[in-house]
């Protein structure tokens, strides 16, 4: 049997001490995890191409965004005649939204299998025609569309 070079090896801690029967031990290619005393629970997860991401937010964060503490900013900066800060913190401003809303068209719109300009487009006409449910109903119409003019035929 072949030793394996381990770039990193650790136990699960609870307040800074091992006290857990929970191993970690990473290899270049592999990522191992033993659980368990007497009976022992061993995962290998194979690290080729994995692609894990998370992004995790607050309801304070998901509430608020980027405009709490920029829009005071600017409002504050323009009034002092700052005028190149305020033009920054503006761009600063509208390139975080227009990120945050390609983004959440991106992600709601992968989920229902519309790209992000199809889900933008389908949401922005539903609110012109129904008003605010028109976010909601606009892409499921958009879609019952799209497929209804599939006519049954895989593309």
């Amino acid at each position: 049997m072949e030793s394996i070079d381990y770039l990193w090896k650790d136990r699960k801690r609870f307040l800074g001490m091992p006290l857990s029967f929970t191993r970690y031990r990473l290899s270049e290619d592999r990522l191992f995890c033993e659980t368990g005393f007497l009976n022992v629970k061993s995962d290998e997860v194979l690290l080729y191409r994995v692609r894990d991401l998370r992004l995790t937010m607050s309801l304070g964060q998901r509430i608020f965004g980027v405009g709490t503490v920029l829009w005071p900013w600017i409002a504050v900066s323009a009034l002092g005649g700052n005028l190149w800060q305020t033009v920054g913190l503006a761009a600063i401003y509208g390139l975080s939204a227009l990120t945050r809303e390609l983004m959440e068209a991106h992600y709601m719109g992968e989920k229902i299998g519309l790209n992000a300009l199809e889900n933008l487009i389908s949401m922005y006409v539903g609110m012109q025609l129904f008003g605010l449910l028109g976010l909601f109903f606009g892409p499921m119409g958009y879609l019952l569309v799209k497929e209804t003019g599939k006519g049954g035929k895989e593309h």
